[in-house]
């Protein structure tokens, strides 16, 4: 074969060579192409973008209570997609500047009393407004159960639920709730000697606060001073009613797992004219009176003491009223900066008021005085943060006067 005959059949082998591997590479591109959908080449289509996730509260804020001058300070846990924002709100207006998830206030003043927050968390999905909550200055002493629940945990945010009931004969029962004091009802509606023929109504609560139980016990008025005398020093007689005529008794307690020891505790008879006097001098011993009542022509009364609380001391102040003029007593008293510790009596003798502050503390406590059934007593004060200190049947089955303080 001549040289140029040769290099013609190389040169149409390198042509069917290039034909076949061009055919080749075409086939990888459109196999390419096809699968471009499946496989690793599914990053370059974005993937959906999830919706934002709503806020959730997961911890509401807590009512605070502090004394005059100090600073209180309001949290709130939420969770959901960022970005989140606060607005804490006072009595419904934004506060400048309160944007963070809590809010400390300047220094109080007794104007800040009875003060209402909330707080307004918003992320992309929307906006949420936590419960609102009270700013309470100068109360007692957390687990100070001589002081009706006033400002207390059991009360402070509010009742979780109420039932009305009653105890009848000698039949003593006790609850895991925080209960309201008796309420008062005239003279002779026993219907026999003794108690076994009595009944007491009174209301019980459901609270936020664990740990309190309640007790009513009926007994003999004879043996008042062993029955009372007997009970554990971590338990305060709240209120009494006394049924001379029928030599029967009733009282309500109250006792915490974290109330301490209230020492020393007195129970003791005196003469109406001289109540203020002994009133006024367990004050000065740190000695509160929480339950009164009369006993034929005497004023019958208990105080505690509270290990807890040693040094103090406090002023009391006591009224007589009758059942129409008692709101105005009480608001007097209330106005003046008292408590309600102890109120008790019947229609016939009138009512005894006693009011426990401490010692030159004169700011003004909220009270609402309701009258049912013309009123809303759960609208009006049982949902309002109110500690029930006060019940009085009028005894003639028409209305009942309530007393709430805080």
């Amino acid at each position: 074969m001549s040289s140029s005959l040769f290099s013609l059949h190389r040169s149409r082998q390198a042509c069917r060579f290039h034909s076949a591997d061009w055919r080749t590479l075409v086939v990888a591109a459109v196999i390419a192409l096809m699968c471009a959908g499946c496989g690793g080449a599914s990053s370059a289509v974005p993937a959906p973008t999830p919706a934002p996730q709503a806020i959730t509260i997961t911890a509401q804020p807590s009512s605070q209570a502090v004394r005059i001058g100090q600073m209180a300070t309001f949290t709130v846990a939420a969770t959901g997609s960022e970005p989140i924002t606060y607005q804490w709100n006072r009595n419904g207006t934004p506060i400048d500047g309160a944007t963070s998830a809590s809010y400390t206030t300047p220094a109080t003043v007794a104007a800040d009393n009875d003060s209402i927050f909330s707080v307004k968390i918003t992320n992309p999905a929307g906006s949420v407004t936590s419960g609102t909550r009270r700013l309470i200055l100068n109360p007692p002493q957390d687990s100070d159960l001589r002081f009706q629940q006033v400002d207390a945990v059991s009360t402070r945010d509010l009742y979780l639920g109420y039932e009305s009931t009653a105890i009848l004969g000698t039949t003593a029962m006790t609850w895991g709730d925080y209960g309201a004091p008796f309420r008062l009802t005239p003279l002779g509606h026993c219907a026999g000697d003794g108690p076994l023929n009595c009944a007491w109504s009174f209301n019980l609560f459901r609270s936020p606060e664990t740990g309190l139980t309640t007790g009513y016990q009926p007994g003999l008025l004879s043996n008042l001073q062993n029955d009372v005398s007997a009970l554990p020093a971590n338990t305060v007689v709240t209120s009494l009613d006394l049924e001379p005529a029928d030599n029967a008794y009733a009282i309500s307690l109250v006792k915490s797992s974290a109330g301490g020891s209230f020492t020393p505790m007195t129970i003791q008879s005196v003469l109406p004219a001289d109540f203020q006097t002994v009133a006024s001098q367990q004050a000065a011993l740190g000695r509160v009176i929480t339950a009164v009542g009369f006993n034929g022509g005497l004023v019958l009364y208990l105080s505690y003491g509270w290990q807890s609380d040693p040094g103090r001391v406090y002023e009391a102040q006591v009224a007589s009223a009758t059942l129409a003029t008692l709101p105005a007593q009480a608001s007097a008293l209330a106005q003046q900066g008292y408590i309600l510790t102890a109120v008790g009596g019947d229609t016939t003798n009138g009512f005894l008021v006693v009011g426990t502050r401490l010692q030159g503390d004169t700011m003004p406590r909220p009270m609402r005085i309701v009258t049912s059934p013309i009123e809303d007593v759960n609208g009006l004060l049982w949902s309002q943060g109110y500690a029930l200190v006060v019940a009085i049947d009028n005894g003639l089955g028409t209305a009942i006067t309530w007393i709430g303080e805080k």
